[in-house]
């Protein structure tokens, strides 16, 4: 982690306006290292962290996180622990270590709103990516970015996603295609319009398209909904 000058706090961030962040990071002096750059920055007003997933549990169920911010290692835990709550889900910021960016992974292990390099974290990389978590925006680094332009130029990967798509990514990409609202696809799903949010994001990454539009209309010339819309309707039929 770089060492570098936090934009200070001002009276200009109302309170309202600052973000509630907490750490769910393996590596303790990095988590001390982050802890104390966010307590610095203007645009957070709390900053907590979990060790544990016990404590990552108890800190969301008191509903005081907005952006939690996390290690690229810890995926599985915490993909446990958010898939059986229920009510608003913070944003979710993953530290990617530098080799990711060069392996075969997928990048679709957590439920990501936005990644930072863990080699570049600094109090402005972070300042920044929460401003931009804080507008709805995924934040991402270069190299990443061009990582999934070169993934789209591959031969015989036109036609395909980056990575594939879970169940519940395929079933909101249906109701896209049927030109269905974050909120009416959020009363379909049962779930919130944040939670959509994020399943709209992770479909545009994975498909590599500007917008919801280009995703609708890649899923089907691609014929990706053939299976789950038989699924879908086999459902209603038991019902």
């Amino acid at each position: 982690m770089k060492h570098g000058t936090s934009p200070a706090k001002t009276p200009a961030m109302a309170e309202q306006d600052a973000l509630r962040v907490s750490l769910f990071v393996e590596d303790e002096l990095l988590r001390k290292g982050l802890r104390k750059q966010l307590s610095e920055l203007a645009i957070v007003r709390l900053a907590q962290s979990c060790a544990t997933l016990a404590e990552l549990s108890r800190v969301l169920s008191q509903g005081q996180t907005d952006v939690l911010v996390v290690s690229g290692s810890r995926s599985a835990a915490l993909r446990a622990c958010l898939s059986g709550r229920s009510g608003p889900t913070p944003r979710v910021l993953v530290l990617l270590d530098e080799s990711r960016l060069t392996s075969a992974t997928p990048l679709d292990t957590l439920p990501a709103d936005g990644f930072l390099l863990r080699e570049e974290v600094t109090g402005q990389t972070l300042d920044r990516a929460l401003a931009q978590l804080a507008r709805n925006e995924m934040p991402m680094p270069l190299r990443l970015g061009r990582r999934l332009v070169a993934a789209l130029q591959e031969p015989g990967r036109d036609r395909f996603p980056l990575s594939p798509l879970t169940e519940r990514e395929r079933e909101t990409l249906v109701h896209l295609t049927e030109g269905l609202s974050n909120k009416q696809i959020a009363r379909r799903l049962g779930i919130s319009d944040h939670g959509v949010k994020r399943l709209v994001g992770n479909i545009l990454l994975k498909l590599g398209t500007p917008n919801r539009t280009a995703a609708a209309v890649f899923a089907l010339e691609a014929g990706l909904l053939t299976a789950p819309r038989c699924g879908a309707a086999a459902r209603g039929e038991r019902r």
